[in-house]
């Protein structure tokens, strides 16, 4: 019997987005080991665990709201289903929100360290920032572009797989690059390190400024995205922040490691919904916009549960073969209760980012993912913390 267009289309986006995040989940597993590896190369090393979140947001707002874009052009026919020809759409975009958000942001952490109590070098912060950066702009957009082409020639909605590859493919890679970026440069002679500062420093601002005199659209973008420069400005040190202060806790819990998997899914499932928004508002404008929300809500928490066993039995196997003695209970609560606190509520932001963005004549893929993934990062560190703290 051949089942209704409507359900056919309904459970064929169910299924593109279990298969992303089963992708997803595959790599958040493996990341909480590659973690809890590098993870006394830079124990204590308070810089690099401030950048940890920070960088991982970073590439969750830039590389997903670059994705969205990618998946609205298909949908318009602005651009051929190519990697190379995506690739070149969104290079300036991506070059100079890299380079600006990467400069700034390690001038406030400096900051709200300071204001904190922390004592976080600034050379430190600025180098292995930009280093790190650009590097893994370099991985992640090709690959983007790449599976953005691959599934919408193969006729599937890369809206619902995209926000899942760009901020779990971010994840992935943060922590090795950032574990390079500050061997190199802890290598390097410490009387150089100032001077490794200003040409870093120079590099940011002259490519951000380059790429916005350049092109119009990266003006526009760019103009488009106050508020979320903002919004990530004012916000994302504070979760780097407290990934720095909370380190001895959740590393004594057996959590730490699983720390970035558990903010990466929170804000690709609530990603998901905020892309599911933007394509809606974008093709129907404002009528049905409940349905679509409460959909794509349910689809991201029937995901949750899966995503929570993997990363907590990687987390608990890591842990004890680290020498750790902790129950795998003890890691499944805490992640499995955070994330039906957190992935409600960060639905709810993309709803509201969504419809605010649209009412202002925004476009809502320039706004919704990053301030989703950014929120989802400060409040998914702040409730981890709070629920292991509660469950002990």
């Amino acid at each position: 019997m051949r089942l209704p267009d409507a359900l056919r289309r309904r459970l064929r986006g169910a299924l593109e987005i279990v298969a992303g995040m089963v992708l997803g989940y595959l790599m958040y597993t493996v990341n909480v080991f590659v973690i809890a590896l590098l993870y006394p190369l830079v124990e204590g090393k308070k810089e690099v665990i401030a950048l940890i979140p920070v960088m991982n947001d970073l590439r969750g707002d830039i590389m997903g709201s670059s994705g969205a874009r990618m998946n609205t052009a298909l949908h318009l026919g602005e651009v051929p289903p190519s990697a190379r020809e995506l690739v070149l759409f969104e290079l300036k975009p991506v070059a100079a929100l890299t380079a600006s958000t990467s400069f700034l942001i390690s001038l406030l952490m400096f900051f709200y360290a300071r204001i904190s109590g922390e004592t976080l070098s600034l050379e430190v912060l600025q180098v292995v920032g930009f280093l790190s950066s650009a590097l893994a702009t370099a991985a992640l957009l090709p690959y983007l572009a790449a599976s953005a082409a691959s599934i919408y020639r193969r006729g599937g909605e890369p809206g619902n797989v995209l926000p899942t590859l760009a901020t779990i493919g971010g994840d992935f890679i943060s922590f090795p690059l950032l574990v390079i970026s500050f061997l190199l440069a802890s290598s390097a002679p410490p009387s150089s390190l100032p001077l490794l500062f200003l040409l870093a420093a120079s590099l940011s601002l002259s490519v951000s400024f380059a790429a916005l005199a350049s092109d119009r659209r990266v003006r526009k973008i760019i103009g488009e995205r106050l508020l979320v420069l903002v919004t990530v400005l004012l916000l994302q040190p504070i979760a780097g922040v407290l990934l720095a202060v909370f380190e001895e806790e959740l590393s004594a819990r057996g959590l730490f490691q699983v720390s970035v998997s558990f903010i990466g899914i929170a804000g690709a499932l609530s990603s998901i919904v905020a892309l599911r928004l933007s394509v809606h508002l974008h093709l129907y404008g404002l009528p049905g916009i409940p349905s679509t929300f409460f959909k794509a809500l349910a689809d991201a928490l029937l995901t949750l549960l899966p995503g929570a066993f993997m990363v907590s039995g990687a987390g608990y196997i890591s842990s004890r073969l680290l020498g750790g003695h902790i129950s795998f209970f003890d890691v499944l609560l805490p992640i499995t209760v955070g994330l039906l606190i957190t992935i409600p509520i960060g639905a709810l932001v993309a709803l509201v980012i969504s419809l605010a963005s649209f009412r202002a004549g925004l476009d809502p893929d320039n706004v919704g993912v990053p301030i989703v993934t950014t929120t989802m990062d400060v409040l998914g560190l702040a409730v981890l913390y709070l629920v292991s703290a509660y469950l002990r």
